[in-house]
């Protein structure tokens, strides 16, 4: 059964990772062009990115609209879903009246696809952890190590 995503508003950080984004493989991602898919909130990332430069206007009045300023050039330029589609992450942007007809398209198209399984590596647990067979003992792997289960000989 193929994943798809509709992302309708804002889409930020560990969030948007986990709640079935190209980086699970997720099939598809769909999104609405009012969507905001960052790594944090615009108002965030302002006060991080230009912090040195909002401290320096000691005015309350122009300190807010350089702040508005940044604000929008940062959605402008990074929270968007064309930036996105850019790089991948997005299939298809898309109206909120066409999502129906879209969802119906993109399903019946990734239905057909043959399931694309990971190698061997990649699905051990993302913290290199496996339980045993017999008892509730932990083995830990390193990194890119492949680890034989216990109860194979």
């Amino acid at each position: 059964m193929p994943k798809l995503t509709v992302i309708t508003r804002k889409a930020y950080g560990g969030a948007y990772d986990v709640m079935a984004s190209k980086h699970i493989r997720a099939d598809i991602n769909l999104a609405y062009p009012s969507a905001e898919i960052a790594v944090m909130g615009s108002e965030g990332a302002v006060n991080i990115i230009y912090r040195t430069e909002l401290d320096k206007i000691a005015d309350d009045i122009a300190r807010g609209q350089a702040r508005e300023r940044f604000t929008a050039e940062y959605k402008k330029q990074f929270a968007n879903p064309y930036r996105a589609a850019s790089l991948g992450y997005i299939d298809e942007i898309i109206r909120p009246r066409e999502t129906r007809a879209a969802l119906i398209r993109r399903a019946a198209h990734a239905a057909q696809q043959a399931p694309v399984e990971p190698a061997a590596q990649a699905r051990q647990h993302p913290a290199g952890a496996r339980v045993a067979s017999r008892g509730l003992r932990w083995a830990f792997a390193e990194p890119g190590a492949v680890t034989r289960r216990a109860d194979s000989r």
